[in-house]
């Protein structure tokens, strides 16, 4: 089979396991002590959580230590006795929904980056010829990769958001395979339509989570009905369609190239007054 392979986690995965991170909580830049996790730092503050201060430090081993980690994650994906061929993509500089939204992802803290992120990143690129996404993201490309040839493609990824995607997949973490129909896949967006992510700053349905999504939609068998029933959750709750049309596009995973999501239902039509 052909693994398509979303390898931005791999760059996480291997800068992160080589560094030693410590939360520091102090005042005025001095440390009174330090922690692993920064939970545990919020913890030692107590009820005096908005006298201190937080800030995370961090080091990194030798370069060749996270390349080392880089090669020997990408050889456990592509050794799989299923994978004959392979693709391996990561993230560009440019995608279409800081345009639609300027602060998605924007909770993301930047300080989590590796430290050896950009040397990582021209490894892929050299030594396993690494595609980069433009204009859009890496899940667009293996989602639309898959989509392509169903029978022989795997999308290869710890991402959830592609499960968006009908297909094989396979979680490298887990060394779980599967395989997402198209019923389940137009399911799960329209459930993280209501529900959001928090994870990429999508806010969709304040007050709806997950479970409270998979009720609402519990009876929908078709897109059509399924986009009927979250919007009409949108209209009740005050959203415009604009909102909603944006969240969707947001969330949608390309099935073809420069696949923005366009809703299966018509956009209402204002009433207008009378004179």
């Amino acid at each position: 089979m052909h693994f398509l392979i979303d390898a931005d986690s791999t760059i996480y995965k291997a800068g992160c396991a080589n560094e030693v991170r410590r939360w520091y909580v102090g005042s005025n830049g001095q440390a009174v002590a330090n922690f692993q996790y920064k939970s545990e730092a919020i913890e030692f503050a107590g009820e005096d959580v908005d006298e201190y201060e937080f800030w995370m430090e961090k080091t990194a081993g030798p370069l060749s230590h996270s390349l080392a980690n880089t090669k020997h994650l990408m050889e456990k994906i592509v050794n799989h006795p299923r994978c004959i061929t392979y693709g391996v993509y990561i993230s560009g500089k440019d995608n279409f929904r800081y345009d639609i939204d300027p602060n998605y992802k924007g909770q993301r803290d930047k300080s989590s980056r590796p430290i050896h992120e950009q040397e990582i990143r021209e490894y892929l690129l050299s030594a396993w010829d690494a595609v980069e996404s433009h204009g859009c993201e890496v899940d667009d490309i293996v989602s639309y990769e898959c989509l392509a040839n169903p029978l022989t493609n795997v999308i290869v990824s710890i991402d959830k958001d592609l499960d968006n995607t009908a297909g094989w997949h396979y979680n490298y973490d887990t060394a779980k395979a599967y395989y997402v129909t198209t019923e389940e896949a137009d399911l799960n967006f329209y459930r993280q339509l209501l529900s959001g992510d928090p994870t990429d700053n999508i806010k969709g349905v304040k007050g709806i989570g997950a479970i409270k999504a998979k009720d609402i939609l519990q009876n929908a068998l078709t897109p059509e009905r399924m986009c009927s029933i979250v919007w009409k959750v949108y209209e009740d709750k005050g959203y415009d369609w604009q909102y909603f049309l944006d969240q969707g596009r947001l969330l949608w995973m390309w099935r073809q190239p420069d696949d923005l999501w366009m809703p299966p239902i018509h956009e209402p039509v204002e009433e207008q007054g009378h004179e």
